[in-house]
């Protein structure tokens, strides 16, 4: 066991990278995601404010000493003792209670958006993953295949059948391949790093990502059909202007500020001619009623008015933006799948065909190898053409997925109870 830890920490590259596919991705993404671990306390935080809105104050104790022997009097006296408590009584915790119950549903919503924009943020560096991993496997393919032709070119070279211009058109045409092959090794490698942030992995961490694009796409497919808009933000938005109306009944009760009720103890000794210093004994109740005629939170009230209107005019304009998002990636992802199929059906087919008659036609001596060559530039255009249909097909997916808030790995009803709560709270 010692020997193999020693082994793993000389040679790192023999630890096994783990692979994960599309789904896996976002489900650890959820899991590790350091920003949407870190989002989760804003919910503790709102429950606390929610706790503390219903505390009633605390009672204060009054206390107080007057005597006259500090200015030579013959030594009269006062003690008092008052308990006093302050009582809500317009009904300001309540209201106050509804206001923070509102705002723990608010704080769902924006954990649950944040959730929805990771998801879009990992789907899509997934994605450029797999877009870099299959261009990187077509041109491993084809500069096979130019070696094949660079190797029987060098062949009938030695025998006179061939030049060396004929040669070295193969070796450049291998070296444009091995300089694109590079680049999209580092546009791999650059994607695969933004994935295990998201993931929530250290940069050094070991893996890898498996699954096709046409695969990412199906899956993608079936999370956006038959959905409707359930937007986190949007519910966010709606609330706001639930937390406006339970502010204006917070500031219409704050109008009344708490009542103080108290009892009060009094001790006096006062001096007689005749007894001298004589014990006073009182006991008293006391009541303060605030009168609202000048404060009225005539203010408060207007700007929480305002607030109401302005969240409902932001609601109707978020859902037309939304709307126009998701028709927009609609009309991308169509036509990007009609680009592809089209590559799919006549291209591909005739190109593979092609190649085939013309590989035949090399071994016999009817063709050239630099039509061979042509061909393989043909081929590159388009099959990595195709890459990027399939491409464009699978991220506009992904954003459909998003504006819809339909990913299958977001739980709708976690604000089925606050919200049941909050409107059993305001019908009450």
């Amino acid at each position: 066991m010692r020997g193999l830890l020693c082994a793993l920490f000389l040679f790192p590259s023999l630890v096994v990278a783990e692979s994960i596919d599309f789904d896996q991705a976002q489900k650890i993404a959820l899991f590790n995601n350091p920003s949407i671990r870190a989002a989760y306390s804003t919910i503790d935080q709102a429950r606390g404010r929610l706790l503390q809105a219903g505390l009633w104050p605390n009672p204060e104790m009054d206390l107080a000493y007057r005597s006259d022997v500090f200015f030579g009097g013959d030594g009269q006296d006062r003690v008092t003792a008052a308990l006093m408590q302050r009582l809500p009584w317009s009904g300001r915790l309540g209201r106050a209670q509804n206001v923070s119950r509102v705002e723990v549903a608010i704080a769902l919503t924006e954990v649950r958006d944040a959730e929805r924009k990771l998801m879009f943020d990992v789907q899509k560096a997934f994605i450029d993953v797999r877009v870099a991993a299959e261009k990187r496997n077509t041109l491993q393919s084809l500069i096979k295949s130019v070696d094949s032709l660079i190797s029987l070119n060098e062949a009938r070279r030695q025998v006179g059948q061939a030049s060396a211009v004929a040669v070295n058109l193969g070796k450049v045409e291998k070296e444009g391949l091995r300089q694109q092959l590079v680049a999209l090794e580092a546009d791999e490698g650059a994607a695969l790093a933004t994935l295990k942030g998201l993931l929530g992995k250290e940069a050094t961490a070991q893996i890898t990502t498996s699954g096709s694009l046409v695969s990412i796409i199906e899956r993608l497919k079936q999370g956006t059909s038959g959905k409707t808009l359930y937007r986190p933000d949007l519910i966010r938005t709606s609330l706001e202007a639930d937390a406006a109306t339970a502010e204006i009944a917070l500031a219409r009760a704050q109008t009344w500020e708490d009542m103080t009720v108290g009892v009060e103890y009094e001790l006096e000794r006062t001096l007689d001619a005749e007894e001298g210093l004589m014990n006073e004994n009182y006991l008293g109740f006391r009541v303060v009623v605030p009168m609202p005629l000048w404060n009225r939170n005539q203010g408060t009230i207007a700007e929480k008015v305002a607030s109401r209107e302005r969240a409902n005019r932001a609601l109707v304009a978020a859902k037309l933006t939304i709307e126009a998002e998701i028709a927009a990636a609609r009309v991308r992802a169509a036509k990007s799948a009609a680009v592809a199929a089209l590559i799919q059906k006549d291209s591909l087919p005739l190109l593979d065909e092609t190649r085939g008659v013309l590989e035949q036609a090399i071994q016999t001596g009817q063709a050239d190898t630099t039509e061979a060559i042509t061909l393989t530039n043909q081929e590159i255009e388009q099959r990595l053409f195709y890459v990027d249909a399939l491409a464009t097909q699978a991220q506009s997916l992904g954003e459909v997925e998003a504006a819809l808030g339909a990913n299958r790995y977001l739980n709708r009803d976690i604000f089925i109870n606050t919200l049941h709560e909050k409107k059993s709270t305001q019908k009450r």
